[in-house]
């Protein structure tokens, strides 16, 4: 992992276009080295102050929704909970009912009970369906909710270590060459369940 202006990026990264996602997952999972969160969120000034998320200085891309989860539940273990918020997203993203929970969860109120409804049926269809996919998100959508939803990751899938090595290391994934993080996002979710 490579930080240049407190900004990190993967190894086998040539850009920072991801750098919030792995600020995020950083800070949920307790990581040596991290990024503050609060870097993420642009602020321009006028008749009113507008604020939106970017993914690092400098950036050629709207931020999206899977940026936003893993930067909101960043923020949220940092104890910046106040700066999430749904409207600072630039991208076109449709925010499903367990993202707009974390928004919601972010201020200090339990989710609706369809929303984490919803994020058990998300991890049933990544366990069953598509058991490689989108490990980080899960994971950070868990540490808001609650650790009993990584229980229900975890034993309904049986390739979520497999989903981890593959988006940070191994296969498809192996360009971004973050062995050692992988294994310290493993021993995070086993350090959970």
């Amino acid at each position: 992992m490579i930080f240049e202006n407190g900004y990190p990026r993967v190894n086998g990264s040539s850009d920072f276009e991801d750098s919030s996602h792995l600020a995020g997952i950083l800070a949920i999972t307790n990581y040596e080295n991290t990024a503050d969160c609060r870097r993420y969120i642009k602020t321009e000034y006028g008749v009113l102050q507008k604020h939106t998320y970017v993914r690092c200085e400098n950036t050629k891309y709207d931020f999206s929704r899977d940026q936003f989860i893993l930067l909101a539940a960043g923020l949220i273990k940092q104890g910046y909970g106040d700066l999430v918020d749904l409207d600072y997203v630039t991208g076109r993203d449709i925010m499903p009912p367990s993202v707009r929970g974390v928004a919601r969860i972010a201020t200090g109120k339990k989710a609706w009970w369809f929303q984490g409804l919803w994020l058990k049926a998300e991890i049933l269809w990544h366990s069953y369906v598509q058991p490689l996919e989108e490990s980080n998100q899960i994971i950070a959508l868990c540490s808001v909710y609650g650790d009993e939803y990584l229980k229900l990751w975890t034993k309904h899938n049986k390739l979520w270590k497999w989903s981890i090595y593959r988006y940070w290391s191994q296969l498809d994934g192996s360009w971004r060459d973050e062995k050692e993080l992988s294994e310290h996002v493993i021993k995070y979710v086993e350090n959970k369940i």
